[in-house]
């Protein structure tokens, strides 16, 4: 009688050779535990043989993603054995308990009290990633619009206070962040309007606070050299001061 194949591919060798060795580590009980479980069903099943074996990732190999998938959702499910948990299992229960602890602090100080350049736009509760809108934008955007969010970036203030001998040019001298103001010509009036708005929509509360002022500031980040640093002639038809 021919021997049943129980195949187990994996694309990390390093997960194939710690699962196997039980070498000290993190992974050492997630071995042990493997093991034992995998000699039980050697010694009971005697027609059956277990091969753990490596395959390349990213090649477009049939269910390939779809077992990335099952692995990511099954490091967030509770083990139907409750001794037999993974190292991914405990690092996603670790991550919630920070984001749960997180989100207690902030709210306990909802007024925000302390001291901090980041008040105006911290109205949102903690987060262990960026939302899914924020990872569609460049690198470059995405950096600029954290920085101008928080209060370190290419702004008066900033050069103020960290690097005073830095030159300001174009930079609306020591203004902070909270008054910040954007001059734009006759011919970019429609410009200004489909940007800023009008009224609450242009205060620095709404752009940095609300999620459509958000989107508003990364599309001027994205058309306009406005908190870039100043190594640069500003274009004739446009003036500006973000500060």
């Amino acid at each position: 009688m021919d021997r049943i194949k129980s195949l187990h591919f994996a694309d990390n060798t390093g997960a194939l050779q710690r699962i196997h060795k039980g070498a000290p580590g993190k992974a050492q009980n997630c071995s042990r535990r493997f093991r034992a479980v995998t000699f039980a069903i050697l010694h009971e099943q005697q027609d059956i043989e277990i091969i753990l074996s490596w395959m390349p990732g990213r090649q477009n190999i049939t269910e390939n993603e779809r077992s990335d998938e099952l692995a990511k959702e099954g490091s967030t499910k509770q083990p139907a054995r409750p001794e037999f948990h993974s190292a991914a299992f405990a690092g996603c229960m670790h991550r919630h308990e920070l984001r749960e602890r997180g989100v207690r602090l902030w709210i306990a100080d909802p007024q925000q009290r302390r001291p901090s350049s980041y008040k105006i736009a911290n109205k949102f509760p903690p987060s262990l990633r960026p939302s899914k809108w924020l990872r569609t934008l460049t690198r470059k955007t995405f950096s600029r619009l954290i920085q101008c969010r928080t209060g370190h970036t290419h702004i008066g203030s900033y050069y103020a206070k960290f690097v005073p001998d830095e030159d300001r040019r174009c930079r609306a001298e020591n203004r902070s962040r909270h008054e910040t103001t954007f001059s734009i010509n006759a011919q970019s009036s429609m410009m200004n309007d489909i940007y800023w708005g009008h009224g609450e929509e242009g205060q620095p509360r709404y752009l940095l606070g609300t999620i459509d002022g958000i989107e508003r500031l990364a599309s001027f980040i994205e058309a306009t050299p406005a908190i870039y640093q100043a190594k640069y002639d500003p274009p004739s038809n446009l003036t500006y001061a973000l500060t």
